[in-house]
């Protein structure tokens, strides 16, 4: 899992930083004929590690006047406003102090990425000039090979009444996955517990991504007829397995469909008589 950002201007540069692709673009304001504006740049940390999504990620602004710019006070970057994907201010607005500093900086503290932080976040500078602002965007998302993917599909069964039946679905992901049974859409139709020990779970890790999950269904009978699929999750997202259909049938097909076997009969006659 890698970072990547890529700017508008067409520059690139490549991060390892962990699990994720940022694209950055950036937008300017100002008035006609007169452009003061502050250079924006916005780094990640850690810079080098690969990081697993849930972990601390942190965006840092940061913004100067141009060098035509820095001998003029009031020409310095006033303040650094972040937004998060929803346009939402985030974070401290961090403003100059009494001593002001040529070069603004201020980090966004992402403590937990998960799927509801994916997004573009944007890094708003500005200086005393109205209107006369930078605004530099990021987009952070997961790469294709973060993606849920389904390895076995719980399969279609025809029992009959009173059987035991192992449906099975294997997933891999990272963040590990964590797997949900539903029979005909319903997730609470197939809840292990105590109220319904005839469905029981086992859920097996088979390597640091990889879990099968087996849902045991004992002593089979007729509300056990249905559709069932399993979900695979994660911070990431979520994925849908095919749907297995289960079939009960009755101990009399059993009987009548021996019944319906064919027989054969012979009959021989002879001298001496010849035996069966």
């Amino acid at each position: 899992m890698v970072f990547f950002l890529r700017f508008s201007c067409g520059s690139y540069c490549e991060a390892a930083l962990s699990g994720v692709e940022i694209f950055a673009q950036e937008s300017t304001a100002h008035y006609a004929g007169l452009s003061i504006i502050p250079d924006v740049e916005i780094s990640t940390s850690p810079p080098t590690q690969k990081l697993a999504i849930g972990t601390a990620i942190n965006l840092t602004c940061m913004a100067q006047p141009r060098s035509i710019d820095a001998g003029y006070y009031d020409r310095w970057t006033k303040y650094i406003q972040w937004y998060d994907p929803q346009g939402r201010p985030v974070g401290q607005k961090c403003v100059q102090g009494r001593r002001m500093v040529l070069k603004l900086r201020c980090t966004l503290m992402l403590k937990k990425l998960t799927a509801e932080k994916l997004g573009g976040y944007t890094c708003e500078a500005g200086n005393p000039y109205r209107k006369h602002c930078r605004r530099k965007s990021v987009e952070i998302r997961p790469q294709e090979n973060q993606n849920i993917n389904i390895v076995e599909d719980p399969k279609s069964q025809r029992v009959f009444i009173n059987s035991n039946v192992t449906l099975n679905c294997t997933a891999t992901g990272q963040p590990k996955v964590t797997i949900l049974w539903m029979k005909n859409n319903d997730s609470y139709a197939l809840q292990t517990n105590k109220t319904n020990p005839r469905v029981e779970e086992r859920i097996i890790l088979l390597d640091n991504k990889t879990v099968l999950s087996q849902l045991l269904l004992t002593a089979t009978n007729r509300e056990d007829h249905g559709k069932y699929h399993c979900v695979a999750n994660n911070d990431i997202g979520k994925r849908i397995s095919r749907v297995a259909f289960l079939q009960i049938a009755d101990q009399d097909a059993q009987f009548s469909q021996r019944s319906k076997e064919p027989k054969c009969s012979c009959t021989a006659s002879g001298d001496p008589n010849p035996s069966n």
